[in-house]
């Protein structure tokens, strides 16, 4: 073989095909491993059990890995292991609490009102780990488990950035690192708990709900949305909110054709995104309603209730709801708050978001380059993250506790609108800058939120 035929490791790249090619030079590789570096941090730097329920919902994962069967919701009891590590690791003193430990019986009752499929995710995990402490297994869930999640949710934010923001790469970059340097969505989506798993489901249900907007509707679509609402009925109760919204979206579709002849051949694909996460997770729902609840039943609503006995309407409008809802959303990391300054600058920050959103809009009817972001997805965005800031509302009023995280499922949206709303006072060509030096100062934030507001308080 002469040396003239001998193949360049050019040609051998685009053996690849240049879709592999494209790949190579995506901003989603770097995007993928800051996210992994930021994950890992905050899910070592952790203490056991510290965030949110965890206890409870590793109780979940053990109860799978040891029993191979689903608990009925409100029953099933975590393992006295995790009771005797909260001991050992001093659970109660972190919280400020004065009792010193739990008694050796205590009978907790896990999450077991929630669906199954993110504690099912986890039991491999759990069972590789088994010869490790109860507090190595714990760190191997969030580090093979939920730190994954939390990489595919940043990868799942880039594909909608370019959805949403089509010719402006600032915000395709600056959207995923808005969520890798957010700490209290770090704190949380780093730990045992399937909130991660729920932003990612309504993440990938959004990117496919608009992709259905934009191309119309097809058996793809609509069978990746049935699928995706059908996994995160299973994860999770409040993907009860996708239904009436896949509903909705789909109606509108379905109206805007002319002809009643394709509206007929179309119906078959709206009643399948409807029926398939049915038959998805109905037979969990259908377990449920034959052991007697469909529904866990909550033994004291009013117990916990921060805000007194109130409406919604006085909660939000004559109570400190609203700044809690913020405070919590941003950063507490449940025992270690942040400064107030930092919870002041952001509330700030909302406020000009949405007045620059309206900006945005307004300009944009009379000059098209002035739009960051499309008037239907700005609706769309808008309507997801009030619908889930209501429905946090109503649970305080009802149950009690409700707490920023509630908003994560729509983390994605939330961010949208925030860059789209900042940026609407700038003009168009100061844009990328603006957005670079937002994103920078953010990631300092998140970076200094980390090292020296967290580590230091539980080093």
């Amino acid at each position: 073989m002469s040396i003239s035929k001998i193949p360049s490791p050019k040609s051998q790249i685009r053996f690849f095909g240049p879709r592999f090619h494209r790949s190579l030079h995506s901003p989603l590789i770097p995007l993928v491993l800051l996210a992994a570096a930021m994950g890992i941090l905050w899910a070592i730097a952790s203490p056991p059990w510290r965030p949110n329920d965890e206890t409870r919902h590793f109780g979940y994962v053990q109860y799978l890995s040891r029993n191979m069967s689903i608990p009925f919701p409100g029953l099933g009891w975590i393992g006295a292991n995790i009771v005797a590590s909260e001991n050992r690791t001093n659970y109660y003193g972190q919280v400020g609490k004065k009792e010193t430990s739990f008694p050796p019986d205590a009978k907790q009752v896990m999450a077991s009102a929630d669906p199954p499929l993110y504690y099912a995710l986890m039991v491999p995990v759990d069972r590789a780990s088994q010869g490790l402490s109860v507090e190595g297994q714990l760190y191997a869930v969030r580090l093979f488990g939920s730190v994954v999640i939390f990489v595919l949710l940043v990868a799942a934010a880039y594909k909608v950035a370019e959805l949403v923001f089509p010719d402006a790469h600032y915000f395709q970059i600056g959207l995923p690192l808005l969520l890798i340097f957010h700490p209290q969505l770090l704190f949380v989506f780093t730990s045992v708990t399937n909130d991660g798993l729920v932003a990612l489901l309504y993440t990938l249900l959004l990117y496919n709900l608009i992709l259905m907007v934009k191309r119309g509707l097809s058996w793809r679509r609509v069978l990746a949305i049935g699928a995706v609402t059908g996994l995160g009925l299973l994860t999770k109760l409040s993907f009860l909110i996708a239904l009436p919204l896949v509903f909705v979206m789909i109606a509108i579709l379905l109206s805007r054709k002319k002809e009643r002849r394709e509206r007929w051949r179309l119906a078959p694909m709206g009643a399948t995104a409807l029926l398939l996460p049915v038959a998805i997770c109905g037979w969990y729902f259908f377990r449920n309603r034959l052991y007697g609840n469909v529904l866990p039943q909550i033994p004291d609503p009013t117990k916990g209730l921060n805000f007194g006995r109130v409406d919604t309407s006085k909660l939000l409008t004559r109570t400190g709801f609203n700044d809690y809802i913020i405070d919590t959303f941003l950063g507490t990391f449940s025992w270690a708050p942040l400064p107030g300054a930092a919870f002041a600058w952001f509330k700030t920050a909302i406020e000009l978001a949405a007045g620059g959103l309206g900006v945005s809009l307004l300009a944009g009817y009379w000059r098209r380059s002035w739009l960051t972001i499309r008037p239907w997805l700005a609706l769309l965005m808008s309507s997801l993250v009030m619908v889930f800031f209501l429905a946090a509302a109503e649970f305080e009023v009802n149950v009690a506790s409700a707490q920023g995280r509630y908003l994560f499922p729509v983390i994605v949206p939330f961010w949208s609108l925030f860059l789209a709303g900042l940026a609407g006072f700038v003009p168009p060509r100061w844009r990328p800058r603006a957005t670079a030096a937002l994103v920078a100062g953010f990631a300092v934030f998140g970076v200094w939120a980390l090292m020296v507001q967290f580590m230091a308080r539980v080093s």
